[in-house]
């Protein structure tokens, strides 16, 4: 006999197949068509009582597990004694997240962490136990290290509280329960001056030569070009000049972010991409750099400490600084076609920033957090203005335009300074690029930063080879 649609009715069933006992369930916990049923694996003798007992204990703790699914997503069946797990609550907010279009890198962020904050260590525990585990679960996100060893970055602390905090916004009013972190995350997001105060008392920096970019490749196909550096100087200008209606509330202005900039100070700032890559400094050494540690006759820069992150850069002193990585100072050498441009960056720096070349433009406490994202802004503008090209089928090939973050910018200063004149490139040998991009070793140069340019690719394509005796 059919069973009546019922798509909330029980999900479960215990039946006879082949002569054994089996399980049949709807694994999404709705009943649809019978297609998509399936089968628990293993089977029961139906003429054991005992075996018997086992499939039916079986089937009932498939079906518990099953209805707390339902529950924590909202559909409560009537005569089951439902209870929500911390696993089960976890995966539906994933899900409302999906749901409610956010963007999919956000979503595998937000997944990982809870996985590792709470499904992992608390996947049964039922929700409501939640607010006495809380306290836990904050302390061991400050003190553990991450699973290598290392210690946790203070931007990857915020985040996973980040992700708690909505996570019991959210479940309080799903399943009308006590915010399970209310009160143990306020003093680390209430603002982030308090939070970076706290992570710099953390961080203890017993290396004070630790700060810069890690030496990791990247895929050489995402190698930047002179066209996406072009465009994310340009789109930095636009940005910080304008207000974007579709990006949220940040620092002071109105529901466009940022207040807009005089132009003279975002063309300043805008041009500091170009800088790193004619230059191929770090993002904290471009940011401490000041013009009497620029020889413009030879085209040299000395490079003897970067901006400090862990400090605050206040409003009418000089900017904390601390020694570059490695602890040694080096000599620079930058492309000679940036002559023109480096002269008016010093000029602008010395008659209106004191010779910083790319100083606070609102009075930004935490310079380096706010120039990432006033990169971060830019990128975002060209996403959406790629998007609309794509839909009318206008865009561009490569989507370096808004790929392009700031330490890519050094694999583009080795990778051209060392390629051929004959694609284009400085031809400069791999000791002397090495020597001035400060690493340590000849095989990082060579193995992480040196890629195969876009131009040489296309010589390569393009050279007649004749084999001996053809």
């Amino acid at each position: 006999m059919a069973r009546p649609a019922n798509p909330l009715g029980d999900p479960v069933r215990v039946q006879m197949h082949n002569g054994r006992l089996r399980i049949r369930f709807y694994p999404t916990g709705v009943i649809t068509k019978a297609a998509d049923r399936e089968w628990l694996p293993g089977s029961w003798s139906p003429d054991d009582p005992v075996e018997r007992e086992a499939a039916e204990a079986a089937a009932e703790a498939l079906r518990q597990r099953i209805m707390n699914h339902r529950a924590a997503n909202g559909v409560v069946t009537p005569g089951h004694n439902c209870t929500v797990t911390v696993g089960d609550a976890a995966r539906a907010y994933i899900q409302s997240l999906v749901d409610a279009k956010t963007p999919p890198g956000t979503v595998n962020t937000r997944r990982n962490q809870l996985g590792r904050m709470l499904v992992e260590p608390f996947e049964r525990e039922p929700i409501e136990r939640l607010r006495g585990l809380a306290s836990g679960v904050v302390h061991r996100l400050n003190t553990e290290p991450k699973r290598n060893g290392q210690p946790k970055k203070p931007k990857s602390i915020d985040g996973s509280m980040a992700a708690l905090g909505g996570f019991g916004v959210w479940a309080a009013v799903k399943y009308q329960i006590v915010d399970p972190f209310e009160g143990k995350l306020v003093s680390l997001l209430s603002s982030t001056t308090a939070f970076r105060e706290k992570s710099w008392a953390m961080v203890h920096r017993d290396d004070p030569f630790d700060e810069g970019d890690a030496e990791e490749s990247i895929d050489p196909d995402k190698l930047p070009t002179f066209v996406g550096i072009n465009g994310l100087v340009d789109a930095i200008f636009r940005r910080e000049t304008g207000r974007m209606p579709w990006h949220k509330t940040e620092g002071r202005g109105g529901k466009g972010g940022p207040r807009p900039l005089a132009l003279d100070v975002a063309a300043q700032l805008a041009e500091s991409p170009r800088f790193i890559a004619c230059s191929g400094v770090r993002g904290c050494e471009a940011l401490a750099m000041h013009t009497s540690h620029v020889r413009l006759s030879h085209m040299e820069l000395k490079v003897l400490r970067q901006l400090d992150r862990y400090q605050k850069w206040i409003p009418g002193q000089d900017p904390p600084l601390c020694p570059p990585k490695g602890g040694h100072g080096r000599t620079v050498s930058i492309w000679p076609e940036y002559e023109e441009k480096l002269a008016g960056l010093i000029k602008y720096a010395d008659e209106h920033t004191g010779g910083w070349l790319f100083a606070p433009s609102r009075n930004q406490e935490w310079w380096a957090d706010a120039y990432a994202n006033m990169i971060d802004r830019a990128r975002e503008l060209l996403r959406i203005e790629y998007a609309e090209l794509e839909m009318l089928g206008e865009a561009p090939p490569r989507r370096d335009l808004f790929d392009t973050g700031v330490h890519w910018l050094r694999h583009f200063y080795a990778s051209h300074s060392l390629a051929p004149r004959s694609a284009g490139g400085l031809e400069w040998s791999v000791p002397f690029v090495q020597n001035k991009l400060g690493h340590a070793s000849r095989r990082t140069t060579e193995l992480i930063y040196q890629h195969i340019i876009h131009r040489e690719r296309e010589l390569a394509r393009s050279t007649p080879h004749t084999w001996p005796g053809m």
